[in-house]
């Protein structure tokens, strides 16, 4: 469940400093 939820925050992470 929280190695999903880690994921999903790289995830996000990820993009947002793509989009930066």
């Amino acid at each position: 469940m929280w190695i999903l939820f880690a994921v999903v925050l790289i995830t996000l992470g990820t993009a947002l400093m793509t989009m930066v």
